[in-house]
Parts: structure tokens; C-alpha cells; sequence
């Protein structure tokens, strides 16, 4: 389908508008789209009310930029909406400035247009930029309301001087603020100057600004200087300049196969510099993965290490006390040998006293009892006397238990010591009848029938 001379103009503004300089990465238009998307779902997830309009604002430029009208209208009255309700006036220029271009391709004929809405957009934009004070803001109103004044007099029999001369001030407000912010944006102007320019049939006039333009071009503004000759080439034919239009249609094959060239080394570049970046953000995510497996493995090596040493200090610890309690032991016993090959140490005795007097003893005094009898061994392990005393207590906790007399209890280790009941009788100084007795008290007590079983659970109890 064959664009009209409208549209043309309109699509070629459009890429302008997001053309840069040619030294700078050129982004896809569909990675523009991802990237205002992008930026719509990050504000939204933010509740952040500017950043949302401002990417509704690039939403509706890209859509304009795709000949997608209706779209691009929606967004800009969406972002529109939210400036007037919050009050940022820099978005609000935006919005109303993407409309009243909206508006300015959107006439068919004499009878069917919006040029007056899209004018009223255009001014409000004018108004609002100026409040944000921003140059390009105020550049880009400017030059919408100068296309709207070109489309009021599209249709009129004769050229109305007034709207030609309110389109030639606001393009000469705009070309006096692109300088302020960088020449590319002069790009932006080109359409629209030669769109007034022929409106007006002012050929030497398109002629020179085109002129005027590329001489103040770089050297490798390709793109610029292409659009520049292919407008350059129809003017030079309307002037009777033959060669001259020759000449620029030559230029403009030069300069778009520059140009061509051009972003196909800026592409080439720009997969560079992904496979670069792609290839670091491989190697730090391979070194991170590096750097927390050996924290991991140096983790589970100090865990395992401690259990290690917890475990080798805990069988110290029980191995230090084993030594120690069978220390306590076996000087216990050779405390007790060593009385019984002395005659006339009678501690063995006094230790025999001790137990038969711990029945009427505390605990704390048992403890206290047992350290003084073993003190004066001063060659004896301290834990001696502990031993001594544990055995005490665990004697007078069983006999506890038993319920035995004292009376009891003497007539079972003395049967124990394997006294029958006569000479029991005679050691008491009680009748036999009365040892019997209590004999039978004690079998039941412990529960056992004969004197052998009552010697065999005593000892089992540590009775005796």
C-alpha cells in the first residue's frame, strides 16, 4: 500500500524524533517497547505515579512512531489523566503533544479533521513545557502546533497568511531552541520546515535551510545527511537545478549506504559487547557458584571437624573420670590390704564403725564423715573418700528400702560372716528363738526362703 504524501511526512517525523546521533547505540523499535513496558510494570509494582505516566508517554510516542493512532492516544490521555491529577507539567507537555500529533494525521479530507483539537493539544503543550521549563519539551509543542496551522491551510482555495505566518513563528521558536540542546534534534525539524516551505511554494528558501543544515552536519551523520539530499533532490527540480538534483540524488545513495553500513557495525558492536557481557556474567555466576561450594565444603569441614573434637574431648573426659574412679578403687583396696597386714592400724575397723554408724547420718554428713576417716592417709587420692562415701550412701539407700532393723541387720551380716544361730545367739546375747524371728522377718522382707538366698540378695542390694 502507497502511503500518502501525509503519512510520509508523518513517519518520517516519527523516526526522526527517535533518531541520535550516529555515534550512539541504536535501539530497535521493538526494544524501545520492552523497555517502556518494562519500566510501566516496575512503576506499577512501585505504586510509583510518575514513573507510570512517563512510561505511558513512551508507550504512546513508539505507537505513534508504528502508525498505531488509536493506540497512541489512549496511552497519552492515560498519562494525560495522571499529570493533570498529580500536577507534572513536563508529562503533561508530553501527553498533549503525542495527541495533538495524533490529531494532525488523522484528517482526511476538508470536512473530516481534528486540526482545531489537535491546535488546542498543541498550544496547552506549549504552556506546560514552558512551566517545566524544558527547551525540548517546548521544541516538540512548537513543532506540532506548526504542522496543525500547515493542515488548517491545507484545504483553503488560497493560502490564509495569518495561519502560514503563526506556523513559520512557531518553527522559528523551534529552530532557535534546538541549538540549546543538541544539534541532532535539528533532525526533528527538517520535515516540518519543508512541509512550510512548500506550503508556501518558498522553494529558495527549502533550499538554503536544507543547505544550511548539512553544512552544519558531522562528518558521519549518514542518516541525516541521506533524508537531507532526498529532500534536496524534488527541490532542485522545481528550481530548474538538474544537475544539482542529480548531484544530491547521488549524495543520498552515498549516505544511506553509509548510513547502512554504519548500523550494521554499530549491530555488529552491539553483539560484541552482548557476547562480552554475556560471557562476564557467565564467568562471575561459574566463580560465585566457585566461591560458595568451597565456603559450603569449608563449612561442612569445620562442622565435621568439631563433631570430631567434641567427640575425641568427650572420650577424654569419660576416659579421664574411668582412670580416675578405678584409681580411687584400687587405692581403696590397697588401703584396706594394707591395714589388714597391719595389725595395729585399726582402720579398717573404724571404716566398719563408719558403716554401721551412716544408718543414722545425712548425706552431707556421710560425705563430710568419710573425708575426715580417709584424711589421714595423706597418700590417698581425694577421690577416695568420695568412693567411700558413695559406697556409704548406696548401702543406707538399699537398706532404706529393705525396711530391716538395726536388729535385723545385725543378725544378717552376721550370717553372712557364716555365724549359725546359736553362735549368733551367744555374739547377742538373745535366745535362739528370738534370732529365728527375726531371721523369718528379714526372708520376708527380702523375699527369699533360705539363709543362702538371703546372704546372695543382700549383697546384689549392697545391704552388706
Amino acid at each position: 500500500m502507497v502511503l500518502s504524501f501525509k503519512r510520509r511526512i508523518a513517519v518520517l517525523v516519527a523516526v526522526l524524533a527517535y533518531i541520535c546521533p550516529v555515534t550512539a547505540q541504536h535501539a530497535e523499535p521493538d526494544d524501545n517497547m520492552q523497555r517502556a513496558l518494562d519500566s510501566l510494570k516496575a512503576a506499577d509494582r512501585k505504586g510509583d505515579s510518575y514513573g507510570r505516566s512517563k512510561a505511558l508517554c513512551d508507550i504512546a510516542a513508539i505507537d505513534l512512531a508504528a502508525a498505531l493512532d488509536s493506540a497512541a492516544e489512549k496511552y497519552a490521555s492515560d498519562a494525560e489523566r495522571i499529570a493533570r491529577s498529580k500536577g507534572y507539567p513536563d508529562i503533561l507537555a508530553r501527553a498533549l503533544t503525542v495527541k495533538a500529533n495524533v490529531c494532525a494525521f488523522a484528517e482526511l479530507d476538508s470536512t473530516f479533521n481534528r486540526n482545531d483539537e489537535g491546535l488546542r493539544y498543541a498550544l496547552e503543550a506549549v504552556q506546560s513545557a514552558k512551566q517545566a521549563e524544558s527547551d525540548s519539551l517546548l521544541m516538540e509543542a512548537l513543532c506540532a502546533a506548526s504542522q496543525l496551522y500547515v493542515n488548517k491551510n491545507r484545504w483553503n482555495k488560497q493560502l490564509d497568511r495569518y495561519l502560514y505566518a503563526q506556523a513559520g513563528s512557531c518553527l522559528d521558536k523551534a529552530d532557535s531552541l534546538s541549538g540549546k540542546i543538541h544539534f541532532a534534534d535539528k533532525a526533528k525539524l527538517l520535515a516540518y520546515h519543508m512541509r512550510y516551505f512548500r506550503q508556501g511554494g518558498q522553494i529558495d528558501m527549502a533550499i538554503e535551510y536544507c543547505e544550511r543544515i548539512f553544512s552544519l552536519c558531522e562528518d558521519d551523520y549518514y542518516l541525516l545527511k541521506a533524508q537531507i539530499c532526498d529532500q534536496l533532490t524534488p527541490l532542485y527540480i522545481g528550481a530548474g537545478r538538474l544537475q544539482d538534483a542529480a548531484d544530491a540524488h547521488s549524495a543520498y545513495v552515498h549516505y544511506q549506504t553509509h548510513y547502512t553500513r554504519q548500523r550494521e557495525a554499530d549491530k555488529l558492536q552491539e553483539l560484541q559487547e552482548k557476547y562480552e557481557t554475556d560471557l562476564k556474567d557467565a564467568l562471575i555466576e561459574k566463580k560465585t557458584f566457585q566461591v560458595l561450594f568451597l565456603i559450603a565444603a569449608c563449612l561442612l569441614v569445620a562442622v565435621l571437624a568439631a563433631i570430631l573434637l567434641y567427640r575425641f574431648l568427650e572420650e577424654k573426659r569419660r576416659r579421664k573420670e574411668s582412670e580416675r574412679e578405678n584409681l580411687a578403687k584400687e587405692e581403696l583396696i590397697e588401703f584396706i590390704l594394707k591395714d589388714l597386714r597391719n595389725p595395729l592400724n585399726s582402720t579398717v575397723g573404724e571404716i566398719e564403725k563408719f558403716f554401721a554408724r551412716a544408718a543414722d547420718m545425712s548425706e552431707e554428713t556421710i560425705i563430710s564423715e568419710s573425708q575426715k576417716l580417709i584424711e589421714e592417709e595423706r597418700h590417698l587420692n581425694r577421690d577416695v573418700a568420695e568412693y567411700v562415701s558413695d559406697i556409704v550412701i548406696s548401702r543406707k539407700k538399699a537398706l532404706s528400702e529393705s525396711g530391716l532393723s538395726r536388729r535385723e541387720l545385725e543378725i544378717l551380716r552376721l550370717s553372712a560372716d557364716g555365724l549359725s544361730v546359736p553362735q549368733i545367739s551367744s555374739r547377742l546375747f538373745i535366745s535362739p528363738r528370738t534370732v529365728s524371728n527375726h531371721k523369718a522377718s528379714i526372708y520376708s522382707k527380702l523375699g527369699v526362703r533360705t539363709n543362702a538366698e538371703m546372704c546372695k540378695v543382700a549383697r546384689e542390694k549392697g545391704i552388706i
